[in-house]
């Protein structure tokens, strides 16, 4: 996937967290649209993009579920709990996902592995 072109979602229900991943894509050339919640993605056009950011835990249900459920583009799934083990196992399930990445590190680090898990899988 050629980095310069890719258009990402960030699905995140913490505005702060979704303005600094934005300002993260944008370094590394990512072209990115933030949304706070699943029910925004409603008003995207979903082909137009080539990979979904998704927090693991959004209000009301988890981030497997939204790219199990309403994603059909590839997925990298990121959360902050310490949960990690417990949570692979859940997602291994997720056909379209591409990585599970830990919040917990700046923004241009996330991207970077987000990058790299693409390219692996591509």
């Amino acid at each position: 996937m050629h980095r310069g072109k890719l258009k990402a979602i960030i699905l995140d229900d913490d505005p702060l967290f979704g303005s600094l991943m934005l300002r993260g894509a944008s370094e590394h050339g990512v072209k990115a649209t933030y949304v706070r919640r699943v029910q925004d993605l409603a008003g995207l056009d979903l082909e137009a993009f080539d990979m979904a950011l998704v927090d693991f835990n959004l209000d009301g249900q988890s981030g497997i579920q939204v790219a199990q459920s309403k994603l059909s583009l590839p997925v990298v799934l990121m959360t902050s709990v310490p949960r990690w083990a417990a949570i692979e196992l859940a997602a291994i399930k997720v056909v379209n996902l591409r990585a599970f990445i830990r919040k917990r590190r700046s923004p241009a680090k996330m991207w970077a592995e987000v990058l790299e898990a693409l390219d692996e899988t591509a």
